[in-house]
């Protein structure tokens, strides 16, 4: 059986006649394809078409994969003749938006704490992302909690898969956040995941002055990959607030002694 026909038979109810789908705009352009604003049954969805049928059933596999995860998009159909996958439009804006518009320290302390649940989530699912950056997380706000939506599952897989095995060296060149292991064409797990967090937080520590963050970072990428579960990081997080963050903020609400979580 075809790759095609073993994704129409994965979603065959799930599969969407071109004529019902409106494009409006496009979003952006990736490894794996490009994605757009459309229009299906009077809503605004996102819209990603593929260039080889093989990453198509990939991310439809993963999307499928994650199902009881609140922090990925939910699957909404596929059009088969136009290789396109339609799935819920992320609300609010990538993480590299928010960091440019100066946020407040705590706000950022709270960030990082939702994508730590956020991965870990995903990593419930046996769902490795592999491919965890700045672009690939949206933030939206609820009466000042954050709500993280990871997207862009082109590269996610599940553990001991090998999802940059083919890419040049030239093009890795460009995929920092991508842990040294899986770089070089190795298998991912957990913990290639938890470096590109760490690499997350360097960029963060950098750009705050945030000591806590500095360390973290250091304990999730110093050895390439580092054994360390992203359960207890959680907890750690919860429970130590940086307190010079929280001294140096300017906003009312730290400034009043709000608290982290």
């Amino acid at each position: 059986m075809s790759t095609m026909s073993c994704l129409q038979v994965l979603c065959s109810e799930l599969e969407i006649p071109s004529s019902s789908l409106k494009l409006c705009n496009r979003l952006g352009s990736g490894s794996h394809g490009q994605t757009f604003v459309v229009q299906y049954n009077g809503q605004l969805y996102c819209a990603k078409i593929y260039k080889e049928i093989l990453n198509m059933a990939q991310e439809v596999k993963m999307l499928k994969a994650t199902e009881s995860c609140s922090y990925s998009p939910n699957l909404i159909g596929i059009c088969s003749s136009l290789m396109l996958v339609v799935m819920d439009l992320a609300p609010g804006q990538t993480l590299q938006s928010l960091l440019r518009s100066r946020p407040c320290k705590l706000y950022i302390h709270r960030v990082m704490l939702a994508l730590c649940q956020a991965i870990e989530s995903l990593h419930a699912c046996q769902v490795i992302h592999n491919d965890l950056k700045f672009d690939n997380i949206m933030v939206s706000e609820d009466n000042w909690d954050p709500r993280i939506t990871l997207i862009d599952f082109g590269f996610a897989t599940f553990r001991h898969n090998s999802p940059y095995a083919h890419i040049s060296p030239e093009v890795m060149a460009s995929y920092r956040h991508v842990s040294p292991k899986l770089a070089s064409g190795g298998k991912c797990d957990y913990n290639t995941d938890n470096y590109s967090f760490g690499v997350l937080l360097r960029a963060v520590s950098s750009d705050t002055k945030c000591p806590l963050f500095s360390v973290l970072a250091d304990i999730l990428t110093k050895k390439k990959g580092v054994m360390y579960s992203l359960v207890k990081l959680h907890a750690y997080m919860k429970e130590n607030n940086c307190d010079s963050c929280r001294e140096s903020c300017w906003c009312a609400q730290c400034i009043s002694g709000g608290v982290m979580c």
